[in-house]
């Protein structure tokens, strides 16, 4: 009863601001739920003239001396272009632009149609989250037409030619031929690596990405390369298997060129890599199967052809086991056993490894099959094993090369040293296909094609025929 003056504060609140105020502070009251929602600001008026008239209902007497306003930013109506075929289509039914214009104009909507475009207004207490689309438009002019009113229509559909990726076509092959024809079983590691696995690797982390909130002060690194985790997998299986074979393929990640955009600077480059090991006991014998495994990888995956060559060793491997990877003269990988450091590092004990790692970005899937049927001979291939003696420095795909063109298939069978053999030599013993389609060979054809073999040999190499 002593109340003789009252304020009346009607408000609204940017929707933004509740919604962070209410994460911030982990709170939900009724109001902060209501105005995060982004309330039509005319509202304000609506809720003053109610207020007005229950004050003129209740109190008679009472006078309203003085208003105030603050409208830093009203509601904006929210405008929308739809094209008649638009609507058409959607609906499935031709309607006139009478209809469609009485039909918004009645909803609050303000329209103007030229040019086949309705240029439609939304209310302002639509606009604010309910219309922001012509679809929104569209599902109006439905509603109020009627849904029983239009013809069922089945719906179209285009069929066209599957797109070939050959880059996820290849990713694919890499894993099938590693799983299902080389034995190997796939892995699956995290992103960031183990801080001791990297150092055991020997990596350089200068370029590499750090996490903000590592799962734990060790693993705050994202890998640049495969090798750590693989050492890190491999130390873990030893401790239930003797000998086994793993590859992973999976993305590693180096710190973003410069750019002018500080925000592209920090963003991190990530790569698609393709690592792999082989665990046994006979370290010759895993290094060369592992070679073999490299060297029939692009048959069987459709790609262009891998070669080794001695390039800067890896900091992982031993210094007498190692080859780079190429890709028309461009280095891709490397190949190698893991030296007694990494090994002793990684807690790997008491046998060998022989790991790969591949980028496969610089891999090159090949755009269609060159595969060429051939009838198998008439005739049966006349098959000699040749053992040459040659230099420590020939190495056997040079042997190969040089005599391919005379033949028709030369296969690598061995390679020996021993007493037999004198010092800063080798033996090489390679099987050799030769045939004549027409007729079958005699035996002074195939004496005069093996000495040939053993000239361009001997003329290039300076090889010469092993005694028993």
């Amino acid at each position: 009863p002593q109340t003789t003056k009252i304020v009346l504060e009607i408000a609204n609140f940017t929707a933004k601001t509740i919604r962070k105020s209410g994460k911030r502070f982990d709170e939900k009251t009724d109001a902060s739920i209501r105005y995060e929602k982004n309330i039509d600001t005319e509202r304000v008026d609506l809720g003053i003239a109610v207020s007005l008239e229950l004050f003129k209902e209740l109190f008679l007497d009472c006078t309203i001396v003085a208003y105030g306003e603050a409208y830093p930013a009203a509601t904006k109506c929210a405008e929308i272009a739809v094209s008649k075929k638009f609507l058409d289509i959607r609906l499935g039914k031709e309607l006139d632009s009478t209809v469609i214009i009485d039909i918004l104009e009645a909803l609050g909507y303000k329209v103007t149609y030229q040019d086949e475009i309705y240029q439609v207004l939304a209310p302002v207490w639509r606009s604010t989250g309910d219309v922001s689309l012509k679809d929104d438009v569209l599902g109006d002019i439905a509603r109020l037409v009627g849904y029983q009113n239009f013809e069922p229509k089945p719906l179209t559909m285009k069929v066209e030619h599957a797109i070939c990726q050959n880059e996820v076509l290849l990713a694919r092959r890499l894993r099938e031929y590693l799983a299902f024809r080389c034995g190997f079983h796939e892995i699956y590691t995290y992103p960031w690596i183990d801080i001791k696995y990297i150092e055991a690797a020997r990596i350089d982390i200068t370029n590499s990405v750090s996490l903000a909130t590592p799962p734990a002060p060790n693993l705050a690194t994202l890998r640049s390369s495969l090798i750590p985790g693989m050492l890190e997998a491999i130390s873990k299986n030893l401790r239930y298997f003797d000998k086994f074979k793993m590859f992973e393929m999976a993305q590693v990640f180096t710190k973003g060129e410069y750019h002018e955009s500080v925000l592209e600077e920090t963003l991190p480059i990530h790569k698609k890599f393709l690592s792999g090991c082989i665990v046994d006991k006979d370290a010759q014998n895993i290094f060369f199967e592992l070679k073999g495994v490299l060297e029939n990888i692009a048959r069987y995956c459709h790609m262009e052809n891998l070669s080794f060559t001695l390039g800067d060793r890896p900091l992982w491997a031993d210094k007498n086991a190692y080859l780079a990877i190429m890709v028309d003269n461009e280095k891709v990988g490397e190949v190698g056993l893991v030296s007694l450091a990494t090994m002793a590092d990684s807690k790997i004990k008491y046998t060998n490894v022989a790991m790969f790692e591949l980028n496969v970005d610089k891999l090159i899937p090949l755009a269609s099959r060159t595969n060429e049927y051939k009838a198998l001979p008439v005739i049966p291939d006349v098959e000699k094993d040749l053992s040459v003696v040659v230099d420590e420095d020939v190495t056997w795909a040079a042997l190969s090369e040089a005599i391919t063109s005379k033949v028709k298939e030369v296969i690598f069978v061995e390679e020996y040293r021993g007493n037999q053999i004198p010092n800063g030599k080798k033996s090489l013993t390679f099987r050799i296909k030769m045939g004549n389609d027409s007729e079958t060979m005699t035996m002074d054809q195939i004496n005069n094609k093996m000495n040939s073999v053993l000239k361009i040999l001997s003329k290039k190499f300076g090889a010469v025929l092993r005694e028993e």
